[in-house]
């Protein structure tokens, strides 16, 4: 059964591509809304902000709107959209955090800061990690405290990036 959805909804993935190469706007905003969650979940896991993670994905969807007729079928579309927008997430991070060049070897002007005080790490402080990592794991008990069918559905959802009516699904066959 589920061998059998999964080939009909790679079908229709196949046919809505065929169609948005061939300029039916409806037909590329139903492939976009079909990954846009998925899309989103991974350049938040990039960007670490939801404003810089929507920013990504919009970055991402015009590109690929831009580039679809290049899309050759090597790999999923799904896989194809992924690239993208990690790499649009990537460019954007490079932007935002541009690299620090300082000397070492040339001595601080009078009145000017060691360069040693003026160096920042992008990266968490010791602080703000330990409380990341004590969120995460609070989250990971919080997970493994539900029900199995929540849980499977709260995976299928927030990780998988499924709808809601997929989780509610299999939910009825349970």
């Amino acid at each position: 059964m589920e061998l059998e959805t999964n080939l009909e909804a790679s079908q229709q993935v196949d046919s809505l591509l065929q169609q948005a190469i061939n300029n039916d706007h409806e037909a590329l905003g139903e492939l976009f809304t079909r990954h846009r969650r998925q899309l989103y979940n991974r350049a938040l896991r990039v960007m670490g902000n939801a404003e810089d993670a929507e920013d990504a994905l919009q970055d991402e969807l015009l590109s690929a709107f831009r580039n679809l007729r290049s899309f050759k079928g090597h790999s999923k579309f799904s896989t194809w959209l992924t690239r993208i927008v990690i790499n649009a997430a990537l460019m954007r991070l490079r932007r935002v955090r541009p690299e620090l060049l300082t000397s070492i070897d040339r001595p601080p002007d009078p009145g000017e800061e060691p360069w040693l005080n003026r160096v920042r790490d992008p990266g968490p402080n010791p602080e703000e990690w330990f409380g990341q990592q004590e969120r995460l794991q609070t989250r990971e008990q919080s997970f493994q405290a539900l029900p199995p069918g929540y849980r499977q559905a709260v995976w299928l959802c927030d990780v998988q990036g499924a709808s809601n009516r997929e989780p509610a699904e299999v939910w009825e066959y349970c």
